[in-house]
C-alpha cells in the first residue's frame, strides 16, 4: 500500500477547495480528514467533513462526528437535523430549536416518515402561523405537504376536511386529493382529479420526456387501484396491462412498480407461486423497497410475500416471527408459518396433528402464533369449544403478564366471532367492554376501532354498557363534531336522544330519494341460487354425529322361516353333518393306525391312543447285550 505523502494544512485546505468546486465529495472526505488529523479542533475542516459525509449518505459517520462536538451541532442545526431525521432519530430532533424554520420543516418530515400524521399537521399549522417567510417555493411545498397529509390521514380512518379546490395548481397536488377522496371510498372523484394530474403533467413546460413518463406513471397505478375498489377489475387490468411492470430498467419508482405487480397479480391470479415471486422480485431490490412504502403497504405487500413463499415449500418461520414484531395485527402468519412445517405422514389424521402442536403450545402458552394454529385445527376438526378455548387461554396468560397483545384487534375479533358462534353474548360484551378501555387509552388505536367496539356496546341491554359507549362516541365527536357514524352512536346509546345532533344526520327521505320503490316491488324477490341448506361449517362437541346403522348382510338362500343351524359357528368338520370326501378317506386308511384312525376321526374323538401306545412300545424293546 502506497504511503500518502504528508502536505501541509494550507494545502490540504487548497485541494479541498478545489474538489469542492467540482462536487467531488470523495475527495472533500479525504482533505478534511488529513487536516483534522493534524488539527482536531478545526471548524472548517469538521463542516466540509460534515458536509460530504451527508453528500455520500454516510449519515451514522455524520452523526458520530456531531456528537463529538458541541459546538458544531449549534452552528450546524440544520445539517444535524437533517442527519437524525435520516437516522429516525426523532425524540432528539424534538430537543432542536424548533422556532428554527428549517427545523420545523425536518420535524414535520420526521413526523411523517413516522406516520404521526396528527403531529405533522400540528407543525404546520405552527409554521402557518409564523407567517411567510423569503425561502423561495415554501408555500408551494407547504400546500403539496399538507394536501399529502390530509390524504394519508383520510386513508387511516382519521377525519379530516378535504378541499374541492388546489391551492398550487400542480398536478402533485392534484394527485394528494385524488387519494384524499380514494380514503373517503368517492372512486368517481378520485377518477377525475387523477385524470386532471395526468394531464397537468404531461402539459408541464419544465419536464423532459422522460420526466413526464416518470411523474405519469404513480398516477396511473393510482387509477388501477381506484378502478379496481370501485369494481371496474378489467379497467384496472387494461391500465396496469399497458404500463412495463416487469421491466426493472423501465421509468418508474419501484416501489411504486411493487404495488402495481402486486395488484395485478391479486385481480389475475397466479397459480404457479414460484412464478409469482419471480414477478415481484422483478420490481427491484426488496429491501430499498420497503424503506420507501408506508406502513399500510409493507404491512399487506409483505404478508402477501410470505404467503407466496409458503406455498412455494419454503420455511417462513423465521421471516414470519420477524414480520409479526413489525406488524403484530399479522400474527396468523405466524401461525401459517408453524403449521405448513409441522411435521406429518401422508395418512396422519389431524388428531394426531393437534396434538402434536397442542404439546409445544403447553410449552409456550404466550406464544399467539401457536395458539391461532391449534385454534385453527380444532376449527377444522369442527370442535368450536376446543378452537375457543385455546383463543380464551391465550387471552388469559397475556393479561396476567399485563401485555397488550390480549387487546390486539385481530385476537380481540377472533374471540368475538368464536362466541357470537357460541351464542356467548355475555362474553361478547365483556370482552369488548376491556377492549374498549384498553384502546381508548392507546393513542395509535383508531377511531374505526373503538367505534366498532362501541357500536357493540350500544345495543347491549345493560345499561352501564350503554354508557360506557356513549362516552366513547361522545369523546369521538368532540374529534370530529360531523362525523355521522359518532353522531349516530351517540344517539343510539343515549336514553334521551338529543334533538340538535338529530338534525344534524341526514333525513331518511333524502337517503332514500334516489331509490326506486315501485321497480323493486315489481321486481320482486329473487329466488336464491342455493335453496338447501348448507352443513355448517363447524359445531359444539356437545352435539355428536349420529352413528350410522348398517345392513344386516343375510345369504341368499336366507328363509326367516326355518330355524337357523345350532351349529352353524362351529368348524364344518366338527359338524355332525359333515361327510368327508373320498379322497380324505383313503388318505385315513393309508395312515399308522389303519380303520381305528378313520373311525375315531369320523366321530371326531382324537386319535392319538393308538399311536402313543405304539411309541411307547418301541422304546422298552432293548437289544441284549451278546457275550464276546
Amino acid at each position: 500500500m502506497v504511503k500518502k505523502e504528508k502536505a501541509t494544512i494550507e494545502e490540504l485546505f487548497s485541494r479541498l477547495h478545489v474538489y469542492s468546486e467540482k462536487d467531488e465529495h470523495e475527495g472533500v472526505l479525504d482533505c478534511a480528514t488529513r487536516i483534522l488529523a493534524q488539527n482536531g479542533d478545526d471548524e472548517s475542516a469538521l463542516r466540509a467533513k460534515i458536509i460530504a459525509l451527508v453528500n455520500l449518505d454516510k449519515f451514522k459517520e455524520a452523526y458520530m462526528v456531531f456528537e463529538g462536538n458541541d459546538r458544531v451541532k449549534k452552528n450546524m442545526n440544520l445539517a444535524y437535523g437533517y442527519v437524525l431525521y435520516k437516522l429516525n432519530k426523532v425524540n432528539d430532533l424534538e430537543k432542536l430549536d424548533t422556532s428554527v424554520r428549517g427545523v420545523q420543516h425536518e420535524l414535520a418530515q420526521a413526523y411523517y416518515k413516522k406516520e404521526d400524521f396528527k403531529k405533522v399537521h400540528l407543525v404546520y399549522e405552527q409554521i402557518e402561523k409564523d407567517g411567510e417567510t423569503a425561502v423561495v417555493n415554501e408555500s408551494f411545498d407547504m400546500a403539496v405537504n399538507r394536501s399529502a397529509v390530509v390524504a394519508q390521514r383520510l386513508l387511516n380512518g382519521q377525519e379530516v376536511e378535504i378541499k374541492d379546490k388546489t391551492e398550487t395548481g400542480s398536478y402533485d397536488e392534484m394527485f394528494n386529493i385524488a387519494t384524499a377522496y380514494i380514503g373517503l371510498e368517492k372512486y368517481n372523484e378520485a377518477l377525475e382529479w387523477l385524470r386532471q394530474a395526468k394531464l397537468g403533467c404531461e402539459n408541464a413546460e419544465n419536464l423532459t420526456d422522460e420526466e413526464i413518463n416518470a411523474e405519469v406513471f404513480p398516477i396511473m397505478v393510482q387509477a388501477a387501484y381506484a378502478n379496481q375498489l370501485k369494481g371496474n377489475v378489467d379497467e384496472a387490468i387494461k391500465i396496469l396491462e399497458a404500463l412495463d411492470l416487469y421491466n426493472p430498467m423501465a421509468v418508474g419508482d419501484a416501489a411504486v412498480r411493487d404495488v402495481a405487480i402486486n395488484n395485478l397479480l391479486s385481480m389475475k391470479g397466479e397459480d404457479n407461486p414460484h412464478y409469482a415471486i419471480r414477478l415481484l422480485d422483478s420490481a427491484g431490490d426488496y429491501n430499498t423497497i420497503v424503506e420507501k412504502q408506508v406502513k399500510k403497504q409493507t404491512e399487506v405487500l409483505g404478508y402477501n410475500r410470505l404467503l407466496l413463499h409458503n406455498l412455494a415449500g419454503r420455511n417462513i418461520t423465521s421471516m414470519a416471527k420477524k414480520f409479526v414484531k413489525q406488524h403484530p395485527s399479522k400474527a396468523g402468519i405466524e401461525a401459517v408459518g408453524l403449521l405448513s412445517q409441522l411435521p406429518q405422514q401422508e395418512d396422519e389424521k389431524l388428531l394426531t396433528r393437534t396434538k402434536k402442536l397442542r404439546k409445544m403450545y403447553t410449552q409456550q402458552p404466550n406464544n399467539i402464533a401457536l395458539a391461532f394454529a391449534l385454534a385453527q385445527l380444532y376449527y377444522n376438526d369442527s370442535k368450536l369449544d376446543s378452537a375457543t378455548s385455546s383463543l380464551e387461554e391465550l387471552h388469559k396468560n397475556l393479561k396476567s403478564e399485563n401485555s397488550a397483545d390480549a387487546y390486539l384487534p385481530g385476537l380481540v375479533g377472533a374471540l368475538v366471532n368464536l362466541f357470537k358462534l357460541q351464542g356467548r353474548d355475555a362474553a361478547i360484551s365483556a370482552l369488548l367492554n376491556e377492549s374498549l378501555e384498553q384502546w381508548s387509552n392507546d393513542e395509535n388505536s383508531t377511531q374505526e376501532l373503538i367505534s366498532i367496539a362501541a357500536s357493540t356496546l350500544a345495543g347491549s341491554d345493560d345499561s352501564s354498557l350503554r354508557s360506557k359507549a356513549q362516552q366513547s362516541f361522545t369523546k369521538l365527536l368532540q374529534t370530529n363534531p360531523n362525523n355521522s357514524i359518532s353522531i349516530a352512536g351517540v344517539l343510539a346509546s343515549s336514553t334521551t336522544p338529543d334533538s340538535t345532533l338529530s338534525a344534524k344526520l341526514e333525513p331518511v327521505d333524502q337517503l332514500v330519494a334516489n331509490v326506486n320503490v315501485q321497480s323493486i316491488n315489481e321486481a320482486g324477490v329473487h329466488p336464491l341460487l342455493q335453496t338447501r341448506k348448507r352443513k355448517a361449517v363447524a359445531t359444539t362437541e356437545s352435539s355428536k354425529p349420529r352413528k350410522k346403522t348398517r345392513k344386516p348382510r343375510l345369504p341368499k338362500d336366507y328363509d326367516p322361516s326355518k330355524q337357523p343351524d345350532p351349529e352353524r359357528w362351529m368348524p364344518k368338520r366338527d359338524r355332525s353333518t359333515y361327510k368327508p370326501k373320498k379322497k380324505e378317506k383313503k388318505s385315513a386308511k393309508n395312515t399308522q393306525g389303519g380303520q381305528g384312525d378313520a373311525t375315531a376321526t369320523e366321530s371326531g374323538i382324537s386319535s392319538n391312543n393308538n399311536s402313543s401306545v405304539k411309541t411307547s412300545s418301541n422304546k422298552n424293546k432293548k437289544k441284549k447285550k451278546g457275550k464276546k
